[in-house]
């Protein structure tokens, strides 16, 4: 009964975008870029409906196709993921401080014989200009794909995660900016105990878009079933990373104007991860080092990782510690080879293409993994062609998910 009452919900809020996008409206006004105009559901330009309030409605269609191959790793199998996700967010603002958000994510898998999940947003905002943006409901979670590293959070995780349920704050100035998250995804019940995530996210420039340092902290408590008997199956992780972010070079070549951009980053990672009665790995010492060349639509990156291990519960299992003896991690390397095309184009291109080749070296093995996204925004694509005299800006948000 209440899968069926999801799916009527988002059938509903698919009804009430048809109407939307074919009702006559006044001219889109531009409005400053704000957090949530960013994400690939939402116009930066918005309806008038009185003076104080604006509406606008964005849709997307993403396919995905994700292969890794780990034949011979300790750590994790072999697995193939690919499948389609289809969203849509409504918008009411009100004064450009203050808006109220609705829509949803439905996510099928290849080979399953039903929709995987559908999962809603829904969401207030406040906004206090270039200070403080407030959110509370159900609230996309692309600000974790789009900041946080692999060893954190893993762009997989996004496919089957795409939304958190709790707040987000965001405390920011020109040149100073701080996100703090709760992401409660397990409710407490007569058979199950609480799950949650709680984060911050820093970035200090020393030199606007060219230098800044960061900080990220998570833990993540992962209580699971209820058992009176045993607290075996809660786990506990904590997270600290200290970094700093440089974009040493940047200029076009050729009379074409071909863009040419190189990034360095450099972090110190400590990690701590706990499974009641089973394990506690203490915490552990890592460094990482990345460095990533852009050129037109190609890039390139290698990411060295040097420590004693990793483990997140929605981080990457490839940096995960590995235990010679009970209580003591083997200390190793691990190298990641990147390379593939990001295809962004033009601000008003209603699309983005993303191809993407690692080569990873560890536990005397190479491991590989492939993977294809396209992002279709289907509002844009509905505003070319019905409207193609008309350029519409919109922010298209890279799905580059394995880059800070």
């Amino acid at each position: 009964m209440f899968l069926c009452l999801r799916y009527l919900c988002f059938g509903l809020v698919l009804v009430v975008y048809s109407v939307s996008v074919m009702a006559q409206t006044k001219e889109a006004s531009s409005l400053p870029v704000s957090e949530i105009s960013k994400n690939p559901y939402v116009l930066e330009s918005l309806h008038p409906l009185s003076r104080d309030l604006k509406w606008g409605m964005g849709a997307f269609f993403q396919g995905f196709f994700d292969n890794r191959e780990y034949a011979g790793s300790m750590l994790q199998k072999s697995q193939t993921y690919g499948g389609v996700q289809v969203g849509i967010l409504g918008e009411l603002k009100f004064k450009n401080r203050y808006g109220l958000y609705l829509g949803g994510i439905l996510m099928w898998e290849f080979g399953a014989p039903k929709p995987t999940y559908f999962d809603l947003i829904a969401y207030f905002q406040t906004q206090y200009p270039s200070f403080i943006d407030f959110k509370i409901g159900f609230i996309p979670a692309d600000f974790l794909k789009n900041e946080l590293p692999d060893y954190f959070f893993q762009h997989q995780a996004w496919y089957f995660h795409p939304t958190i349920a709790g707040m987000q704050l965001i405390l920011g100035t020109p040149l100073y900016k701080q996100t703090v998250y709760l992401d409660w995804f397990g409710r407490q019940s007569e058979k199950n105990r609480e799950m949650f995530s709680l984060g911050t996210l820093g970035r200090y420039y020393l030199i606007k878009d060219k230098l800044f340092l960061r900080n990220i902290f998570t833990l993540n408590h992962i209580a699971g079933d209820l058992d009176p008997n045993s607290l075996k199956n809660v786990r506990d992780n904590i997270h600290l990373a200290l970094g700093i972010w440089s974009k040493p070079f940047e200029s076009s070549l050729t009379r074409y104007q071909i863009p040419l951009k190189i990034e360095l980053s450099a972090d110190y990672l400590l990690s701590h991860d706990k499974l009641r009665d089973i394990y506690d790995t203490g915490v552990l010492n890592n460094m990482a080092v990345n460095a990533r060349m852009s050129f037109w639509y190609a890039f390139l990156g290698v990411k060295f990782f040097l420590g004693h291990g990793f483990s997140s519960y929605f981080g990457d299992p490839f940096y995960y510690p590995i235990f010679e003896h009970p209580r003591v991690p083997v200390l190793r390397t691990r190298t990641v080879v990147e390379t593939g095309l990001k295809i962004i184009g033009h601000p008003t291109w209603p699309f983005c293409a993303y191809l993407n080749v690692n080569i990873q070296f560890a536990e005397n093995h190479i491991y590989t993994q492939q993977m294809v996204v396209l992002t279709v925004y289907l509002h844009a694509l509905y505003e070319r062609l019905t409207k193609p005299e008309k350029q519409l800006q919109i922010s298209q948000q890279s799905p580059d998910w394995t880059w800070y």
